[in-house]
């Protein structure tokens, strides 16, 4: 039985580490690199954002506020649950230290 919260437990942990590297730490990790853009791509680049109408560029460079991923729902509901359940392990573990010391 012992085992069995253990290795729970422990997929948790590694579960939600996994979770957290891939939403902030994968991103943060790898920065984007330039790369080379030679004078005719800028010369296009700028002729194509002068040509385009103003409401459409608006539209392409805002971005619509999106809501949580359910990936990061779920994640935050295993966190609470482990981490409640965590501590009433703890703490019933603490009590019983202190009968014995």
């Amino acid at each position: 039985m012992t085992r069995a919260v253990i290795v729970l437990l422990l997929l948790a942990v590694c579960f939600l580490a996994g979770v957290v590297y891939g939403n902030n730490g994968g991103e943060e990790d790898n920065p984007i690199v330039p790369t080379n853009v030679t004078e005719s791509d800028e010369r296009a680049i700028e002729k194509e954002v002068q040509s385009a109408p103003d409401s459409q560029h608006e539209v392409l460079t805002t971005q619509p506020e999106m809501p949580a991923p359910a990936t990061e729902k779920t994640a935050s509901v295993l966190e609470a649950g482990i981490t409640s359940f965590f501590e009433a392990v703890v703490t019933i573990l603490h009590q019983i230290a202190e009968l014995f010391f």
